[in-house]
């Protein structure tokens, strides 16, 4: 029975890792349509022209409610990619939903964006909006968390 070197262990350790990490990130899987799929806290309905993400909620649902919303673009290793969010408001100017509009056009833009989109609920959810001066990554996705900053004194002047 031949014994295999440590070298030649770790060359095929590396190889199957790279093959896998390549695998994961190049060549999409048929798992990624479904992973794109419309969840509570993300969004793929269209942009308006001005920017705000169109409701899709009756009027009268939204009584006591107000959305906000907001789309900006980023810089990514990739290029420049695009995001919209909007942010539910009660009277007291409470957050009680949040939705992310994916626009990314680079893949794994669009993953960080997701990721982004749900976990962003969790953090927003029972904070005010007009005491809320940034946030930290979410999703790990730092980026996406970046331009949510950027973007919250917009959001906050639509109150």
């Amino acid at each position: 029975m031949a014994i295999i070197s440590k070298k030649t262990a770790l060359v095929w350790v590396l190889i199957v890792a790279g093959a896998v990490t390549l695998w994961k990130f190049v060549w999409k899987s048929e798992n990624d349509d479904a992973m794109m799929a419309p969840a509570a806290t993300r969004t793929t309905e269209p942009v308006s022209g001005n920017g705000a993400m169109m409701e899709s909620q009756s009027p009268a649902m939204m009584a006591d409610k107000k959305i906000v919303t907001t789309r900006t673009s980023y810089k990514n290793p990739a290029g420049e990619d695009e995001v919209a969010f909007s942010l539910t408001v009660d009277d007291n100017g409470v957050i009680t939903d949040a939705a992310t509009e994916v626009l990314a056009i680079h893949d794994i833009s669009k993953m960080r964006q997701v990721a982004f989109s749900d976990g962003l609920l969790a953090v927003l959810k029972g904070k005010k909006l007009n005491e809320l001066s940034s946030i930290d990554r979410v999703g790990g996705s730092s980026l996406t968390t970046t331009a949510f900053n950027k973007a919250l004194p917009e959001l906050k002047a639509q109150l």
